[in-house]
């Protein structure tokens, strides 16, 4: 009798743990999970009598949207609601384009939404803007299809390339005269057409193996082809690296990945390595390598008048693999930015006014803090505004600080020293510098 209670029991208990492994994994899926994002693309509207393009656009981008306030996906993909601020039709005819501009209020705090909605996250809300391209259905009379789903920047960019401003500005930057290298015992020059890196000063120079204009494109159409944006390439004995990519590739009508070619070995072998799909417009980026296996790229893309999407990129094979590590601490235009050590990093901004500061430093990419420098006041004026990022000499950290764009105390060149002994939580002044002018080969 007993016998048989202890079997019943014992299948009461294996069910009852079935059910719990269900309802954990339910659970589970429910805060953790991810479902794939339903695709616009493909989508078919139907403009019925009396109705517009616009008007119907409204009606489905409504409908799409209210899939995402559903209880049925992962919470992290949930939002709490959201807001058009505008529909503008860019272009009419067979082949009509769509911008919408709106915000998101997510759930929960997530960076995956963000960037799967390609937008940029400022106080609790994503910023998107969506530009469609539609075609007109041939099977089906007033039907248009979504063929393309992209950003402001993309579409500007095609105007761009397609409107003859192109060649002319082509043009105009292919016959700059090359601007002579830096003479410094790691350095680069722009000869007749290519790139080239120097271990010794500028006596023995070693080709890096790209294409010119792949290197220096940019998104906003001033790629300089004379020389490189400054921090989006590193050279050093042990880590030699640049930042391309990114940018409006006319052949293929998208943007092209933001990736990294980079060398171990002084130049005698190089690799390259694909940092990002999802990233589109970029701007500038910014690469450091703390040590020669963690190293950080920083991406600011599709600006937006004065405000842009940024992420940061880690990698801890030196390279070789690339994860999304994070945003940025504003969504102003982003200045300067690099890591001195495996998870201590420092961005800085232009000064915006009412902004408490334009310094900001993270611990792995957590926590930002806001950096209050000290205020120096010469001759009645307040004129170092802009930090760079700081660097190591002789162990200690120093933090150089220039002038605004509009100052020109002492013509513009002074700058002011700063050391830190907390790894720049907090920074004292030193001495006034005026670097050197610099001695070109």
């Amino acid at each position: 009798m007993f016998k048989n209670l202890w079997h019943k029991d014992k299948g009461f208990v294996v069910a009852l743990g079935l059910v719990g492994c269900l309802i954990l994994s339910a659970i589970g899926f429910y805060f953790l999970g991810t479902v794939p994002m339903t695709e616009p693309v493909g989508t078919e509207i139907v403009v019925h009598r009396g109705d517009n393009l616009e008007s119907m656009i409204q009606v489905w981008f409504k409908s799409y949207m209210e899939g995402y306030e559903s209880f049925l996906i992962p919470v992290k993909q949930q939002i709490k609601g959201y807001e058009v601020k505008s529909y503008t039709t860019l272009e009419t005819g067979d082949n009509p384009v769509v911008q919408i501009d709106f915000t998101i209020s997510p759930r929960v705090k997530n960076q995956d939404l963000t960037l799967a909605f390609e937008g940029f996250e400022e106080k609790g809300e994503i910023h998107c803007q969506w530009v469609l391209w539609l075609k007109e259905s041939v099977a089906q009379e007033e039907t248009y299809v979504i063929t393309r789903v992209g950003r402001r920047a993309q579409y500007d960019a095609e105007i761009y390339y397609e409107s003859g401003e192109q060649e002319k500005d082509e043009y105009e930057q292919e016959f700059i005269e090359e601007i002579p290298y830096t003479q410094t015992m790691y350095t680069y020059k722009i000869d007749n057409e290519k790139c080239y890196v120097s271990y010794d000063g500028g006596q023995m120079w070693v080709e890096v193996p790209i294409d010119l204009e792949t290197l220096v494109k940019v998104s906003d159409g001033h790629s300089s082809y004379n020389k490189l944006q400054e921090g989006s390439y590193l050279i050093s004995p042990n880590k030699t690296a640049f930042v391309f990519g990114g940018a409006y590739n006319a052949e293929e009508k998208g943007f092209s990945p933001l990736k990294l070619i980079y060398s171990n070995d002084q130049g005698q072998s190089w690799q390259t390595s694909v940092i990002s799909s999802e990233v589109s417009g970029v701007r500038v980026k910014f690469v450091s390598f703390p040590t020669s296996s963690v190293g950080y790229v920083v991406a600011a893309f599709g600006r937006t008048m004065s405000q842009e999407a940024q992420a940061i990129f880690k990698t801890v094979d030196g390279g070789i693999t690339w994860e999304y590590f994070g945003s940025t601490p504003r969504t102003s235009l982003l200045q300067a930015a690099g890591f001195i050590t495996e998870t201590i990093g420092f961005f800085t901004y232009p000064i915006v006014e009412g902004a408490d500061t334009n310094f900001y430093r993270t611990d792995n990419g957590y926590i930002y803090s806001e950096i209050n420098l000290p205020v120096i006041e010469v001759d009645g004026l307040t004129p170092f505004v802009q930090p760079e990022i700081p660097y190591f000499e002789n162990d200690e950290l120093y933090l150089m600080v220039g002038q605004g764009p509009d100052s020109d105390y002492k013509g513009g060149r002074l700058m002011a020293k700063f050391k830190s002994n907390d790894l720049g939580m907090t920074w004292e002044f030193v001495e006034y510098v005026e670097p050197p002018v610099t001695e070109i080969g």
